[in-house]
């Protein structure tokens, strides 16, 4: 995939400029962010530690659930009954056996875009072979999360992904405990 690739050199060419730790690197993302996420984890050792946000795991899934079934359309030349072997070699999903990095999920429970199911499936999977992953799901909350919705849903999302990430990558902080907001 040319964005994997892309993305590789960029993190090359940072780490080339010097100052930068290769054994402490992190990587997040949201919606398509996410989805590159999930792929890149998928696809390298090299980060310490990941964030996904409102992702995509599964195309097919996704498909059967988003609202937004014409960007595949388009971009997959089809919908997944036409195009069956570039919804399967474009799912991270197909790759995830190879995650080792730990992951931290965050998912809006009324995203309509990407739909939770997602980020449940791939939190399921990795807890299965017992990859580190903790699962946030916030209520209320729609796609827009990084940007809308309730304030304290903001802050907690952004406390609790800089907490993963100071964990993870050698603060020592515990990250927080898996589970859902009311």
């Amino acid at each position: 995939m040319e964005d994997y690739q892309d993305l590789m050199k960029a993190v090359d060419v940072a780490i080339a400029r010097g100052g930068v730790d290769t054994t402490r690197l992190g990587v997040a993302g949201g919606s398509y962010g996410g989805f590159m996420t999930n792929w890149v984890v998928g696809h390298t050792r090299r980060f310490a530690a990941a964030e996904t946000d409102r992702s995509i795991y599964d195309w097919y899934s996704w498909y059967g659930s988003s609202d937004a079934q014409g960007l595949t359309d388009y971009e997959f030349s089809g919908p997944p009954w036409d195009a069956d072997s570039l919804y399967r070699v474009l799912s991270p999903m197909t790759y995830a056996k190879s995650i080792r990095t730990p992951l931290l999920i965050v998912h809006s429970e009324d995203d309509r875009r990407t739909p939770i199911t997602d980020g449940e499936q791939l939190f399921v999977m990795l807890r299965k072979r017992g990859v580190p992953a903790e699962f946030v799901r916030y209520p209320r909350s729609y796609h827009g999360l990084s940007r809308t919705g309730p304030p304290w849903l903001l802050v907690d999302r952004l406390e609790r992904i800089r907490t993963w990430f100071a964990h993870w990558l050698g603060s020592g902080e515990t990250p927080p405990a898996a589970g859902t907001l009311r």
